[in-house]
């Protein structure tokens, strides 16, 4: 009987923990606002740059808003996506970097241990995090944790 009840409880921890884990995350950013704030400044972002597509999606009903975002990105030769998701964490926001797919070159990058997916990192951090933050002050801190 203690046996069963020790891995029920088993179970439902690690149900629980599943519940908030946003999946396969490559980076983890902070974001000093809400999650409708960064909505509104990407919007702006993007309507200044005729190169980018993006879409955003609310991931299901939960507490905290959690959204999907696409953002496709365009320039003479290439074409990149990122997968982002956006969560409220206590008086910030999360953005998890879960995917980035090189469509012009079939290249996937989710895990930074391959060599093609440490290079379409970096194109995010030194190519669009940075246009991000020069061109509309959206500033993605690296989490820590």
């Amino acid at each position: 009987m203690k046996r069963r009840v020790i891995i029920a409880l088993l179970i439902a921890g690690i149900a629980f923990i599943g519940c908030d884990n946003p999946g396969h995350v490559i980076k983890t950013y902070e974001y000093a606002g809400s999650i409708d704030q960064f909505e509104e400044r990407l919007r702006q972002f993007a309507n200044n740059h005729t190169d980018m597509n993006f879409s955003f999606k609310l991931r299901g009903n939960d507490f905290y808003g959690t959204r999907d975002i696409i953002i496709e990105t365009k320039s003479r030769s290439d074409k990149v996506r990122y997968n982002l998701v956006a969560r409220k964490s206590k008086e910030i926001t999360k953005i998890d970097l879960t995917a980035i797919y090189d469509e012009t070159n079939s290249t996937e990058g989710n895990a930074l241990t391959n060599p093609e997916a440490s290079k379409l990192f970096d194109g995010f951090n030194n190519g669009f995090r940075a246009q991000l933050k020069k061109e509309q002050q959206i500033i993605l801190t690296p989490d820590l944790f």
